[in-house]
This record gives structure tokens, sequence and C-alpha cells, in this order.
């Protein structure tokens, strides 16, 4: 069996990118998601190993001392990473794996996995920003550091393989084609230069 794509699809907090893996995985045969590593805490509604790999923060740190992870970084307290062994497995059954990232996690994966295609969304600051209150409201200076952190990985964005931009309203009609066409494209020109 031929080793599977590894496609990052990345971008600012509000960017799209859980919405549009999930149109991805709908529609793109023999693709499936990476399943990441938290110490945080399960959710009710979450099922270890589908969700997430749910570990204690010391089984993760360990982890880390072994070097298991490709990338990792800490959000408000918790650990979260990709394992290099769970991504190898899971690109030996699939033909793709999306994984979704941050910008400084696909930055992490440009230097340690560069076989990786990084698909960055690109919105305007203004729709990001109506996006990430619309979840759940926010004080001024949580606002003022998010804009900080938005302007700041837009202009990151553009040493990434592609970028798509994902406007309000475009989601299905040009937004997940174009990503799709991408991921499509970039299979083919593998299964090429595997054959030649």
């Amino acid at each position: 069996m031929s080793k599977g794509l590894c496609v990052v699809i990345t971008g600012s907090s509000g960017a799209g990118k859980t919405s549009v893996v999930r149109r991805l995985l709908k529609q793109i045969s023999g693709s499936a998601r990476l399943i990441t590593t938290t110490s945080r805490e399960l959710r009710p509604e979450e099922v270890n190993g589908v969700d997430y790999n749910f570990v204690s923060r010391q089984q993760f740190e360990k982890l880390v001392k072994q070097g298991k992870f490709l990338e990792w970084e800490e959000n408000y307290g918790n650990l979260y990473g990709s394992e290099r062994a769970v991504l190898e497995q899971m690109l030996e059954r699939h033909s793709v794996v999306l994984v979704t990232l941050d910008v400084r996690g696909a930055k992490s994966y440009q230097k340690v996995y560069p076989s990786a295609i990084i698909v960055a969304l690109s919105v305007p600051v203004d729709q990001i920003l109506e996006r990430i209150t619309a979840r759940a409201p926010i004080d001024s200076a949580e606002l003022e550091r998010r804009i900080e952190a938005v302007t700041r990985e837009q202009a990151e964005i553009d040493t990434f393989d592609f970028i798509v931009e994902n406007r309000a309203g475009q989601l299905e009609t040009k937004t997940v084609p174009r990503t799709e066409k991408i991921i499509l494209n970039e299979l083919t020109k593998r299964q090429s230069s595997t054959r030649a």
C-alpha cells in the first residue's frame, strides 16, 4: 500500500479550519483526520481515541521527553500535540490525512515534516473577529490580544504551500472546492512521481 498524503489545514482562530476539514472528510475518499493527543480533561460528549487521545499531563510530558511528538504546544494550561507514530500509522491506512493546526503548529510541521502539504485559510481580519466574538463574549483586553494575534498570523501564512480564501458565505461554493482541488492535484502529482 502506498503512503498517504499529509495535509495540514491552518489559519488563525476563527478562520474556519474545523469546518473545512469536516467537509473535506465527507468529500475525499480515503481521507481521515489526525487524532491528536491532549492532557486536558475529557468532555462528556467526547470519545477517547476519536476526538483526541486523552492522557495525563505526566504522560504527555513523558512522551515529549521521549521525542514522540512532531509538534506540541501548551494552550490555556493544557498540552496538545501530534504524535509521529499515530500520523505514520494513519498515512499507511489512508490516502489523505488531514491535520488541523494553528499557524504556530503548522510552522513546526513545515520544519519537521517537510513532505506535508500546508494549506492556509486566509480570512479578512474583520470577519475573523466577527466569528470569534460570535462564539462567546470576550472582554476588550482579550479582543485586542486576538486582533494582534490574527494580524501577526495572517502575515505569516505567505510561507505556506497554498493559501485559500475563506470569506463569509463562500465555504461550500469556493473554499472547500478549492482546497479539495489542491489536495487531489497533489495526490495525482505524488502518484505520478512514484510511478516514474
